[in-house]
């Protein structure tokens, strides 16, 4: 199976803290899903910030999320 035909999912934890159930949560799942399914763990939630539509393209961080 080639790169296009998997099925690409970004998963966000809400939380920031090293130890953090919810994220622990998302890399379970995460490794229980078959070959075809790639879950990608978006870690750099803490360089984003509060939403302003007047500055939502000055930030390379919000940028690379949506890449």
């Amino acid at each position: 199976m080639n790169d296009n035909q998997k099925i690409h999912i970004v998963a966000i934890s809400g939380s920031l803290k090293k130890t953090s159930s919810n994220t622990n949560i998302l890399r379970a799942i995460a490794s229980y899903m078959p070959s075809h399914v790639v879950i990608n763990i978006y870690n750099d939630l803490e360089s984003i910030p509060p939403f302003n539509p007047d500055k939502e393209n000055d930030f390379e961080s919000v940028n690379n999320l949506r890449k």
